[in-house]
């Protein structure tokens, strides 16, 4: 590829269906990779769903996630690389049930992720335009809310109100942070015989970002999620099972969760080790829980 059409790449850098030009090409400032996985109970991998969970009911999660082929440089319709070829993260999760609400928290950490600049100082541009991009950062801090408003046993359908907000805890220029932002919205869930539907709407409110052509600001956010239940095979369980202490009366039973999952937005792959406990329930309590020990 000659000079030319390579700053031409360069330039063209993202489709993306929040481009436009901007201000400030070298200002970075967002996450090349926007997509978080459900913080709170019993959610999808990445949606949330409208039920709460018992009093006393919490969570804690390690997810490991590699994802690929983040921020594409294009030559007209052809993709010639990308900005981060590659990112592998760690996120430490967990949540906690009130009954009437539920509240989670999550923290990225960018183990490692490589990047290619190529396109750019391969015709001489320097910083800040293609100043380097951190391969180890921490991502930006997360907390959720969740307030449920219809219950799926009284009536067709579940649905709750969801609050997402971000702490700038994220390199701006390492693309590991969008900045301070709030996403409110909402999530609706039904049943379909053993399948649970779940459709989350929201929008994004935050800081402009930008890199070359590409300006990210504030969007609709949605996603829909369905689940099956399934049973944890043994040697998971078993894994699981020493987390936990058995001595403790007040945890109830414990129900563990292990699950390995491609990401549906096909960016990446990730693995999720998990345990979580719901209080011991009487005949009364029962009818609150959603999905037994399957899933999340």
């Amino acid at each position: 590829m000659g000079a030319r059409a390579r700053l031409l790449a360069a330039l063209a850098a993202l489709a993306s269906p929040w481009a436009a030009w901007g201000d400030d090409p070298a200002a970075r400032g967002f996450d090349a990779d926007p997509y978080r996985f459900a913080a709170t109970l019993d959610g999808d991998f990445m949606v949330e769903t409208a039920a709460a969970q018992p009093v006393g009911s919490w969570r804690g999660e390690l997810l490991l996630q590699d994802a690929v082929g983040l921020i594409p440089w294009k030559s007209g319709n052809a993709t010639i690389g990308h900005v981060v070829p590659n990112r592998l993260s760690a996120v430490l999760q967990g949540a906690y049930s009130l009954g009437w609400l539920e509240l989670g928290v999550d923290l990225p950490l960018v183990l490692r992720q490589t990047s290619d600049l190529g396109p750019l100082t391969s015709v001489g541009i320097g910083p800040p335009l293609a100043a380097p991009i951190g391969a180890t950062r921490l991502g930006d801090l997360r907390l959720v809310g969740k307030l449920p408003i219809l219950s799926e046993r009284r009536f067709p359908i579940g649905l709750s109100a969801l609050l997402d907000v971000r702490i700038p805890t994220g390199s701006s220029e390492a693309f590991t942070g969008d900045g301070l932002m709030a996403v409110p919205g909402g999530v609706a869930s039904a049943r379909l015989g053993r399948v649970r539907l779940d459709l989350q709407l929201g929008y994004a409110l935050r800081k402009s970002g930008q890199f070359l052509q590409l300006v990210v600001h504030d969007a609709f956010a949605y996603g829909l999620g369905a689940r099956e239940g399934w049973s944890v095979p043994p040697s998971h369980a078993g894994l699981l099972d020493a987390l936990a202490d058995p001595a403790d009366p007040d945890h109830g039973d414990p129900i563990p969760d292990a699950r390995e999952e491609v990401v549906v937005d096909g960016v990446g792959h990730a693995s999720r080790l998990a345990r979580r406990f719901r209080p011991a329930q009487t005949a009364k309590d029962r009818p609150y829980t959603t999905g037994g020990p399957s899933g999340k």
